[in-house]
């Protein structure tokens, strides 16, 4: 096998593959170390939030409710928390490709 730049200085093309691979592992793992610390932060504030916040608050929304809403202010942070949740979900539901592998000789 030929040695080929575009895998790196003069590594050959499989070892290139695998250096390539073993980065990416790297990079998704602290990826996914970095989103659960920020939903643990969220979620910690959520309950915070819940501790502090027991007093009720008016919620007002002419267009789909008629009459005001009075619930804890606690209550209505989660609400709005689940809500935007479920928003996220589903706006990055999708748009991920898989590639097809080829079938294995047999």
């Amino acid at each position: 096998m030929a040695p080929t730049w575009q895998g790196g200085c003069f590594l050959r093309s499989g070892v290139a593959r695998n250096v390539k691979k073993a980065m990416q592992r790297k990079l998704m793992k602290a990826m996914l170390l970095i989103k659960i610390t920020f939903v643990t932060v969220i979620f910690l504030l959520l309950v915070m939030m819940g501790l502090y916040n027991r007093s009720t608050v008016d919620f007002n929304l002419p267009p789909l409710l008629n009459s005001e809403v009075q619930q804890p202010a606690a209550l209505m942070y989660f609400g709005f928390f689940a809500v935007g949740l479920v928003t996220g979900a589903i706006l990055s539901m999708g748009g991920h490709k898989e590639k097809s592998k080829p079938g294995k000789p047999s």
